[in-house]
């Protein structure tokens, strides 16, 4: 349609509520809500759609005007039904931007000079839903940290079903200050927000148990001189750490005594029927630490798998009452407190077994077997191993039952000629030795091993 007339723009004003209709191109402003609208002409004049349509400014609630969202697959070349009988299914955009929690949206800034603490602490204590009035899991979201470096200065209690995601362990760093002592950055709280010796409000309610705490793809520092943890846990069931890096401020690598560890797993002391329970840790780092894992008091179930450790002075160091646990496939570099190889499974409580562990024996001499514990712990071993000197090889399994009054040991193999390697233990300790006198050259020996109760 040709413009016909040039005039004056009349605006009609008014409280929203009782904005008048507009005429055709007719501005009207809503003097309460400052939005304003234009009139959208007649059907005779060519309008789609007769009454008014907003014109956007800064004032406009765009979330309600753009608010459905439906998925389309368009990068795949096809409008996706995403409803029964080739229909879409939509939902709000507000629902949509719900779907995962970014720890900005609370105010954090990931600039490594802006005290996070505040920020980090609301995002968690939201997505639980502490304060929601809506029973189960309503609230619960991932938290997201996108690439930066978060700051520290309070401990940030870890309600239960928490779900963290950065980038990466190398871009996602989640620290505090040396000058800032924190006894550690996070601190796991079961369901009622209650933490340390009041963990599950010490009378043994069941409901205020805490579970599923989860951290993937961040790094965590505490830089406190005294090389406080990380994480502390005082109880909590199904706690995953993939893709962490534990850092500590240690700048050498000394026995630190206790207390010094990256992760600390302690069972309510006041209420022992709250446990630390089924945590493992995959393709996680330990660096600069007096100890990278330690435990006190009854924790039962504890995984390492594809972890390395470096920088510390041991890479474990569990309590007696420590069960049902194995370190498997591991690496260590500058880890001088730890007497034996990373790289077998070090188990109590179950069957488990290492796969492709190697060692090689000195010809001529005797020696002890340190790469595999002794009995000490468990009632039964296995080591199943391949022996080869050059093209002469023996397949065998030597195995031990036994209590702390004495041990019992028999060294079952076949070969394809003498290799002359015998394997001995001793019946009082049960420590494993070998002797090679005999042996024309240098043994390579590989191996697994099983210990179980």
């Amino acid at each position: 349609m040709a413009v016909i007339q040039i005039s004056r723009i009349q605006v009609r004003r008014g409280l929203h509520d009782n904005l008048p209709s507009l005429a055709s191109a007719e501005l009207g402003w809503s003097l309460d809500q400052r939005r304003l609208f234009i009139g959208n002409g007649t059907a005779s004049e060519g309008a789609p759609v007769t009454g008014r349509t907003e014109v956007l400014t800064e004032h406009s609630d765009i979330l309600s005007l753009v608010n459905v969202f439906s998925f389309k697959a368009e990068p795949a070349g096809f409008i996706a039904a995403t409803g029964p009988n080739n229909t879409q299914f939509t939902r709000s955009l507000q629902e949509k931007l719900d779907d995962f929690v970014n720890v900005r949206d609370f105010g954090a800034k990931g600039d490594g000079i802006t005290d996070d603490t505040a920020a980090i602490t609301r995002a968690l204590n939201n997505t639980y839903g502490y304060t929601s009035v809506i029973a189960g899991n309503n609230t619960r979201r991932t938290v997201y940290f996108p690439s930066g470096k978060y700051l520290v200065t309070g401990i940030i209690n870890v309600p239960p079903y928490t779900h963290v995601v950065g980038d990466s362990a190398e871009t996602v760093l989640i620290f505090n200050e040396q000058t800032t002592s924190l006894d550690t950055i996070f601190r796991i709280a079961d369901s009622n927000s209650n933490v340390d010796t009041n963990f599950g409000d010490a009378l043994g309610l069941i409901a205020t148990q805490g579970k599923n705490y989860t951290f993937e793809h961040i790094g965590i520092q505490n830089a406190t001189a005294a090389i406080n943890p990380c994480i502390q846990a005082p109880g909590g069931d199904q706690l995953f750490f993939n893709s962490v890096k534990f850092i500590g401020p240690a700048a050498s690598v000394v026995n630190p005594g206790a207390g010094h560890s990256a992760v600390y797993l302690q069972n309510n002391t006041l209420n022992t029927a709250f446990r630390v329970k089924d945590v493992k840790f995959v393709d996680c780092q330990f660096e600069n630490h007096g100890y990278a894992i330690e435990t006190l008091g009854t924790v039962i179930g504890l995984v390492a798998h594809r972890c390395s450790f470096s920088n510390v002075y041991n890479s474990k160091v569990l309590s007696s009452d420590t069960k049902d646990y194995s370190f498997v496939d591991c690496s260590a570099d500058s880890v001088p407190g730890d007497t034996s190889s990373m790289n077998f499974v070090d188990t109590r409580g179950k069957i488990n077994s290492s796969i492709g562990n190697t060692v090689v024996l000195t010809a001529g001499g005797t020696g002890t077997f340190t790469a595999v514990d002794v009995l000490d712990d468990y009632e039964n071993i296995t080591i199943n191993y391949v022996l080869t000197i050059g093209n002469s090889r023996r397949k065998g399994s030597f195995v031990g039952v036994g209590t702390g009054s004495g041990y019992f040991w028999a060294d079952e193999y076949v070969e394809t000629n003498a290799l002359n390697v015998e394997f001995t233990a001793d019946s009082s300790t049960g420590v494993i030795g070998y002797d090679t006198t005999n042996a024309a050259a240098d043994v390579t020996v590989t191996y697994s091993v099983e210990y179980h109760n």
